[in-house]
């Protein structure tokens, strides 16, 4: 069932593909091309990506069932004791289970093989027909790129199958250390702190680029220049505004709750300013120093900037600390709500800083009614993220009896969980979550403004018929979210067919691209919903780390053996 959703989600992302090239690729009218060439070679990315979902999720049942079938066998002939590690499935074998030819309902097996078959034909026609009509480089960059990531989603599938490389590593979680103490994790060093304080807080980099996209769709852009210089503007700024203005406001936090952070149970694993080694007082010096730095590079990059326009910038990173001022202060007098509601301020102020960046024109009213839906459509969204992401980790403070900060109190309450969040066990926000809580109603508004984001961009104008109806199906589809870590299968499918809507009316290419934006609110609120709070501690440098070392592990390229243990 998930292999049929995910191929029939990968198709239905084709088909409007498919009417984008028709739209921009194969019309005569030269006026109708007006999609960036860049934007037309990224487009079959985004089937690529729910390739590799796909192939992730096949791997992952197919597994489950053979290695499940060997532990079967190894109990019915009663060697437990002396259990040996089964023979690695064959590449082949496997393959074939992971487009369900082996296994499952007959119904579903069929679906697959067609859905698949037509996704990867349908893929490839349209990243040749893109590739005959974008400029040579793009040609040439599309070759290399798509000619990789090909072989990537090979090799995600080769390694899943041979080698046995997870199967050994969770027997190596299982077993039990016998005589061996835990080793105890170490502190982050405080080098690597200061040259990055919060490298998981770079993916909020995001609403930064989205304010980029966006800024030529809402409005106009005084940004001129060559495509190479735009870029070295873009580059320019998120240099000044993520990597120097934004950690040098995370520092400042990490300063203000040193001693607080110190005496956590899990300060370790937080990975906040590193006091045990060199101690409080000069950690919080050194820390301070290259505070000051950040905020002064800051400001003479703001004063530099290729683009000639210091002014938006400089009040860019005057706001970055305005708001970090407000927020540290609301925390400090334990105004939860205040506290909460602020945090969420972050996300449409890193849209509106990619809007400046861009050169975009603030004047008149189709821009700023444009603008303030865009704003409110972030503004959502980070109340739900945030919301949910510190309801998670509240929910871990209870369990491990960690002192409750005054905004987790208020979650849990506003969230129905107060009384239970000791109790709860696996993700624990899947279920018995109030629809009420506030990340569920932030939701619910962020996927119809995100629509209504791509309808201005497509259009100016705005009419009940057809945008009006649009806007209500995606205010149904929102709501449906809400009930999809219940009910994965009803609501699952109803969120499919609202994603197929969208998708199937956005014609116009600024239409799909906010479509994609609202696909990108509904997977992180489905996300969190989803996990745990260790969950949420996987960052994405772990996950390229293990796909480099199994790529260069040679012998898991050459070792295969039977695809099922002997007798069956």
């Amino acid at each position: 069932m998930t292999q049929v959703a995910l191929a029939s989600l990968a198709l239905t992302t084709l088909t409007a593909l498919g009417a984008l090239v028709g739209q921009y690729v194969l019309t005569e009218d030269p006026s109708s091309r007006a999609v960036p060439p860049g934007l037309l070679a990224a487009a079959p990315l985004i089937p690529v990506a729910l390739f590799a979902l796909f192939i992730q999720a096949g791997a992952q049942a197919a597994l489950r069932y053979y290695y499940l079938c060997n532990i079967e066998e190894q109990l019915a002939s009663r060697r437990t004791a002396s259990a040996s590690a089964p023979p690695s499935p064959a590449f082949t074998r496997m393959v074939g289970s992971l487009v369900g030819l082996k296994h499952g309902n007959p119904i579903y097996r069929a679906l697959t093989i067609m859905l698949v078959l037509i996704a990867f034909t349908a893929f490839t026609v349209i990243t040749v027909m893109i590739a005959i009509s974008v400029p040579r480089a793009w040609t040439a960059a599309m070759a290399v790129t798509y000619t990789a990531a090909v072989c990537l989603l090979f090799t995600m599938a080769w390694l899943s199958t041979t080698g046995q490389s997870l199967y050994r590593a969770a027997s190596r979680r299982l077993q039990p250390q016998v005589g061996k103490a835990a080793p105890s994790p170490r502190e982050r060093h405080m080098s690597s702190y200061l040259a990055l304080p919060r490298g998981e807080d770079l993916q909020k980099s995001f609403y930064y680029v989205a304010g980029l996209v966006l800024a030529p769709l809402l409005g106009d852009t005084a940004l001129d220049g060559s495509p190479g210089k735009k870029l070295v503007v873009y580059l320019w700024g998120w240099v000044l505004l993520e990597y120097l203005a934004y950690q040098a406001r995370y520092q400042w936090n990490d300063i203000r709750g040193a001693v607080e952070d110190a005496a956590h149970p899990a300060a370790i694993s937080r990975a906040r300013l590193p006091t045990q080694k060199l101690g409080l007082d000069r950690a919080v010096s050194l820390s301070s120093a290259v505070v000051i730095f950040r905020i002064g590079a800051a400001l003479v990059l703001a004063l530099g900037i290729p683009s000639n326009q210091p002014v938006g910038p400089l009040i860019g990173v005057a706001a970055i600390f305005i708001l970090a001022a407000s927020y540290e202060t609301a925390r400090k007098l334990k105004m939860p709500k205040t506290t909460v509601a602020l945090v969420g301020f972050g996300y449409p102020l890193r849209f509106c800083l990619g809007l400046e960046i861009a050169g975009y024109q603030w004047t008149g009213d189709e821009s700023l009614l444009a603008t303030a839906i865009a704003v409110a459509a972030f503004l959502s969204f980070g109340w739900s993220t945030v919301g949910l992401a510190w309801t998670l980790e509240a929910v871990h403070f209870a369990q491990e009896g960690i002192p409750l900060r005054a905004h987790h109190r208020w979650l849990l309450g506003n969230a129905g969980l107060i009384d239970k969040a000791t109790a709860l066990t696996g993700p624990p926000l899947a279920t018995g979550y109030k629809i009420t809580a506030v990340p569920n109603l932030a939701q619910l508004a962020a996927g119809p403004l995100a629509i209504m984001v791509g309808q201005l961009a497509a259009d100016d104008r705005w009419d009940w018929w057809p945008d009006g109806v649009v806007v209500a199906l995606a205010l149904v589809v929102s709501a449906a979210l809400m009930f999809m870590p219940r009910w994965p299968i009803v609501w699952g499918s109803t969120v499919v067919l609202g994603c197929q809507t969208f998708l199937a009316a956005g014609v116009l290419w600024p239409t799909v691209v906010a479509t994609l934006l609202w696909l990108a609110f509904a997977g992180y609120y489905v996300a969190f919903r989803t996990a745990t709070y260790q969950g949420l501690k996987d960052t994405p440098h772990k996950i390229v780390a293990t796909v480099v070392k199994r790529l260069l592990g040679l012998r898991h390229w050459l070792r295969t053996g039977d695809w099922r243990p002997a007798g069956k």
